[in-house]
């Protein structure tokens, strides 16, 4: 290469600093200021809450194999026919395993890091979209906060969601680059999109459809920039083309699901359409109506219910520092009020919304809850839900006339929201803590009655709530099972809960979860018994005339005057 065009591709390079110094002017307070909201909005909780429900089971997995290496952590996970389908999945869980072991701070450490680079890649894609700082700052601030998918914050079998989420923002700011990027370097961010695609996809499946967005946003970057003739020539005209590598990815990974997927199905298209209409109405009305026009009646309520003072101070120094860097950053950058751009901002957000739910097009595994565990599958349509409250937000205040009370305006309905969202997080937080202190003291219970505990024996759990609010305490026989092989290091111990899933039949005692679609038997022998933790009895079941007699003598509904609750939603508390 000649000095000469050395020369062209330093001045090149220097004039892509330039501009990436330009597009990210204040970049770096933004991104502690992100940091800092979202460290408030955890660390009431984070040192507090544990393991839940299936965690169990995938820990009493790796607990079974003394000095596991990684790899063997990943093999022994992708033994699991729920894990086959997700391979990147399993990786995650055995890595923060093998990092942190059965001490949930790390898992929970590990889990908040992914949402604040989510965030973050967030914030950075919004920017490379020439949006203004304000809403750079804004959407990722409303996004982090929102209660909709306050599992994934809590409950370690569902840090692959997260993973996903943050695979799909890397490979669509990678797509952005890309489009910007020539030579050694446009090659290297397209293998960081497609590589982020296919993991994004083999972690978890809810952010699937938004890949087939992301073109549309590509083309609209790719027409922004060709209108500005300086910038014009650094376009790569290719883009287009080279989507397809994309789409080839995503194709390879639906048949590599297909093939592996426990889950699949549908009700014939017409019926399939049907269903989805009525899954997304009762979506948008928990994200729209419940966690967002009623939103301020839930924290009214929690707050006289669940919430302690200090809960409440950390809500409104929140909102407070909120208010007073939106309102700056507005101040600062002169933006003007602009009623079209929010309404174009509140449709895009619809668009976004029904695409996060898009998988279940062609699935219906979906329970459509509030909170409990069933709610990490709202995080891809939490993010558009996100968009239509900013651009909602946006376009009430921009009806004002004066730019001040505009502002004002705009800070304060944003400072309220995301103080509210964090309020009500904390709150659905406290359950999860709660949960994890009861099932420590049920085990701890269990080892100090029982000492030993025979091989294959069968202990069922009488005497408690399986649900703490939305959170689980016990609720199966895997998590049970699983803490308790944990606790006594052998995985040949079976237990299981009394609820009103419980049934007697003739060879043997049978709980159904999900309306029968896990089935768990536990046939009658003098290794059956039943332990009522409240009276601190034990009843040994070697037959059906046995277990009746317990059960009208001691628990005849089944239920020990829990409050109503269901598989996958817990304990309602809203």
């Amino acid at each position: 290469m000649n000095w000469n065009a050395t020369q062209v591709l330093t001045q090149e390079s220097l004039q892509e600093q330039t501009l990436l110094s330009v597009r990210y002017k204040g970049a770096w307070q933004d991104c502690l200021f992100l940091g800092l909201i979202l460290f408030l909005s955890v660390v009431l909780y984070i040192t507090k809450i544990g393991f839940y429900s299936d965690d169990w089971a995938y820990f009493s997995i790796l607990e079974s194999t003394e000095n596991s290496s990684l790899l063997e952590n990943y093999r022994n996970l992708m033994g699991s026919p729920n894990l086959r389908s997700r391979p990147v999945q399993a990786f995650l869980q055995g890595l923060i395993y093998w990092l942190f072991g059965l001490q949930p701070l790390g898992h929970h450490i590990f889990n908040t890091s992914m949402v604040l680079l989510s965030m973050w890649l967030l914030y950075f894609i919004l920017r490379e979209m020439r949006q203004s700082r304000t809403m750079a700052v804004v959407i990722p601030l409303v996004f982090c906060l929102m209660p909709h998918y306050s599992t994934d914050r809590l409950w370690h079998s569902a840090f692959m969601v997260t993973l996903s989420m943050l695979l799909y923002f890397l490979s669509l700011y990678a797509d952005l680059r890309f489009l910007l990027s020539a030579g050694v370097k446009s090659w290297v961010w397209k293998a960081v999109s497609v590589l982020s695609l296919a993991g994004s996809a083999l972690s978890y499946e809810i952010f699937m459809p938004l890949f087939f967005v992301n073109p549309v946003l590509v083309g609209y970057l790719a027409w922004h920039v060709s209108k500005d003739t300086a910038n014009a020539k650094s376009i790569n005209k290719n883009w287009h083309f080279f989507y397809l590598l994309n789409l080839a990815a995503m194709v390879g990974v639906v048949l590599y699901k297909v093939s592996t997927a426990t889950r699949m199905g549908t009700l014939g298209f017409a019926k399939q359409v049907e269903w989805f209409g009525h899954l997304i109405w009762k979506l948008a009305k928990i994200s729209f109506s419940m966690f967002g026009v009623k939103l301020p009646g839930i924290v009214w309520t929690s707050a006289n219910l669940y919430a302690d003072k200090l809960m409440i101070g950390v809500s409104v120094i929140a909102g407070l520092l909120i208010f007073v860097y939106v309102y700056r950053s507005m101040k600062q950058s002169a933006e003007g009020k602009n009623n079209l751009f929010f309404a174009c901002l509140t449709l895009i957000g619809l668009v976004l919304f029904v695409a996060g739910f898009g998988i279940f097009l062609v699935n219906t595994n979906a329970i459509i809850t509030p909170t409990g565990i069933s709610n990490r599958i709202f995080l891809a349509s939490a993010m558009g839900a996100a968009v239509v409250f900013v651009g909602v937000i946006g376009w009430v205040s921009s009806l004002l006339s004066s730019m001040q009370v505009y502002r004002y305006t705009f800070s304060s309905l944003v400072a309220l929201l995301c103080a509210g969202s964090l309020f009500t997080s904390n709150v659905i937080a406290a359950f999860w803590v709660d949960s994890y202190r009861q099932q420590k003291q049920v085990v701890a219970d269990i080892i100090e009655k029982f000492p030993q505990l025979p091989g294959k024996s069968t202990l069922l759990l009488d005497g408690i709530c399986p649900y703490a609010g939305p959170a689980v305490v016990f609720e199966s026989s895997w998590d049970l099972a699983g803490a308790i092989q944990i606790a006594y290091r052998d995985t040949t111990i079976h237990a299981d809960i009394v609820t009103p899933n419980l049934q007697i039949e003739e060879n043997g005692m049978v709980t159904l979860m999900y309306g029968g679609a896990n089935r768990t038997f536990h046939g009658y022998s003098n290794q059956l018994f039943v332990y009522h933790i409240g009276r601190k009895s034990v009843h040994s079941l070697p037959d059906a005339k046995a277990a009746e007699a317990y059960f009208q003598t001691y628990n005849p509904d089944y239920d020990n005057n829990c409050p109503p609750a269901m598989e996958g939603m817990g304990a309602g508390i809203f």
